[in-house]
């Protein structure tokens, strides 16, 4: 989505979250797989946000930082003292102090906004030159915590919002509300901000204030609805929790919009960015983190743990597999029970049936891996690469020691401790000879039951 208005977003990220009872800043709590701070960030980037400035409380500064590594573009700004919503824009305002166009003014802590709603407000100001704020509100009769939008004589203006403790008895029977978001135009912001003061009760500094002194300076404000779920906060981790729900069943609704089979959706857990191909049938009890994408045809069995993966046509993964970062699986490949791989990429067509561990190999086209075969790439200090080419067969129980690499088509024997390069063809195995005692039982177990007697 884009504006011909240039938008510039400011993220309300300071909040204390104090009964989130946690020691990691609210703001940075995971909701499907990505911290709340994010869904922010990509909702600006959705609205076609020119700049993106978040406002942090300094106790999140080292979190913000990392933030900053990894959304370069962003740039940050911290509430020393907690004084109120108008007080944290205010100190953004060397972000958006000089800009112009719309300053669209989202909280970290609701993330089911959608874009098409954010839109709907920066839309509000085409054309119109006298509007200096539109806000965003919500139909909540009888909230017991939300503050009331009074409306002008017309009703399609906003004459004030009034917090709820300050509310007449009229007033509280009001059914529209103060969802918090709000869209500025910036200029108005500019001039409008400085001149909020602070509450009499609580001393702090509110944003609603900007609708009165918009009013005051002839200017209108507008307004434009959400649904109460898209405006829900996270507050406590019961309100995280029941985002999470909401958010996997809309999740999870795409999917089956785009051809995807869930045998049994509720006990699958997707991330924000789980990727499915057309005919993916999921079966139950499956968890999917960050980065994962499965590609058409693709059968993912039960209590199977994926991450950063990447997982081909026609593939089949599970039960009980766990696929973590770095891993690719090709086309009509098979990872089967108790398999587990990290960054290895497995070939068409290769079979890793069960029982097995690979990590940091890279294993052709067509090859076959035995039942209890490991990869030693750890050496206590640095990781080794094990290569397999295609059309290699290696038989139960064999250990790979890397850096190892076998040639196409070459034969593992069961219970080979590999050392070294196997070549194209050759069959290489490692065995200790089998001794055979003629009535060694018999005689065994006669003095085993003597020493028992005794």
């Amino acid at each position: 989505m884009s504006s011909s208005l240039p938008i510039h977003v400011v993220i309300l990220a300071a909040g204390q979250g104090t009964r989130m009872r946690s020691h990691l800043p609210k703001v940075f709590h995971p909701l499907c797989g990505v911290p709340l701070i994010e869904h922010a960030l990509t909702l600006a980037h959705n609205v076609g946000a020119r700049d993106v400035t978040a406002v942090f409380s300094p106790s999140a500064r080292s979190h913000a930082l990392a933030l900053k590594e990894k959304f370069q573009d962003i740039t940050l700004a911290y509430q020393d003292e907690p004084l109120g919503t108008a007080h944290a824009v205010l100190c953004a305002k060397d972000a958006w102090g000089d800009a112009d166009g719309i300053v669209l003014i989202l909280f970290a802590d609701t993330p089911l906004i959608t874009a098409p709603t954010l839109q709907a407000l920066v839309d509000s100001f085409q054309g119109n030159e006298t509007q200096a704020v539109c806000v965003l509100a919500l139909e909540a009769p009888r909230h017991p915590h939300y503050g009331r939008v009074i409306l002008e004589e017309d009703g399609c203006h906003v004459a004030r919002i009034v917090e709820i403790k300050n509310a007449s008895a009229d007033e509280k029977n009001v059914a529209l509300c103060n969802a918090g978001l709000m869209a500025v135009r910036a200029r108005d912001l500019k001039e409008l901000l400085p001149r909020v003061t602070p509450n009499a009760l609580t001393r702090e500094y509110y944003l609603t204030d900007l609708v009165e002194l918009a009013r005051a300076s002839g200017k209108r404000v507008s307004y434009r609805t959400a649904s109460s779920l898209e405006v829900m906060g996270i507050n406590t981790r019961a309100d995280l929790a029941l985002s999470e729900s909401i958010l996997q069943t809309q999740l999870k609704a795409k999917a089956m919009e785009a051809g995807v089979t869930f045998l049994d959706q509720m006990s699958v857990y997707l991330s924000m960015d789980t990727v499915f191909g057309q005919d993916v049938t999921l079966h139950p009890h499956l968890f999917f983190g960050k980065g994962v994408t499965v590609e058409e045809g693709a059968t993912i069995l039960s209590f199977s743990h994926i991450e950063h993966t990447h997982i081909a046509k026609g593939a089949t993964v599970g039960p009980f597999a766990r696929l973590r970062p770095g891993t690719h699986v090709g086309e009509d490949a098979k990872v089967g029970n108790f398999v587990e791989l990290k960054n290895t990429h497995l070939g068409k067509g290769t079979k890793v049936s069960h029982l097995t561990y690979l990590g940091d190999a890279h294993v052709g086209q067509a090859c076959n891996i035995g039942a209890g075969t490991i990869t030693c790439n750890y050496d206590g200090v640095n990781k080794h690469k094990t290569t397999l080419a295609d059309g290699v067969f290696v038989g139960s129980n064999s250990t790979l020691i890397a850096p190892v690499t076998i040639g196409q088509g070459a034969y593992i024997g069961a219970g080979t401790v590999l050392t070294k390069d196997a070549p194209a063809a050759s069959l290489t195995l490692s065995r200790a000879p089998l001794k055979e005692i003629p009535d060694g039982a018999t005689r065994l177990m006669s003095r085993q039951k003597a020493k028992k007697a005794s």
